[in-house]
């Protein structure tokens, strides 16, 4: 399998249709996410997009937030979109995923990643 791995920031992603196709099909019960809508709620600033064959198999969105711990405001990696093709769960995909996705973090300088699902 040839994987191609990019990281792309939120302004230069100009193939929101593709990714919304497979975010659609990894959750089929969002509903908010298809057409031209590649996210679900809060619009990510950096996708991580894995593509085989120039096709798009993996995507992950990190958004920098903060959140409040013990009181204090506690900047994180808010992590979300997670998802791989489902015809290519089992492969070890979103494994390789969250290697990148742990690489991105460290990029940022982020020192803790939360990782937000349904």
């Amino acid at each position: 399998m040839n994987l191609d791995w990019m990281s792309v920031w939120e302004d230069d992603v100009v193939d929101h249709a593709e990714l919304a196709v497979v975010l659609a099909r990894a959750f089929p019960h969002a509903g908010r996410i298809g057409g031209e809508q590649s996210w679900s709620s809060a619009r990510p600033e950096l996708r991580l997009v894995g593509r085989t064959d120039g096709h798009v198999v993996a995507h992950a969105a990190v958004l920098r937030r903060f959140l409040q711990i013990n009181g204090r405001a506690q900047l994180v990696g808010d992590v979300g979109l997670v998802a791989v093709d489902p015809a290519r769960h089992g492969s070890g995909l979103g494994a390789a995923l969250l290697v990148r996705v742990r690489e991105a973090l460290c990029g940022l300088g982020m020192p803790f990643g939360f990782l937000t699902c349904g």
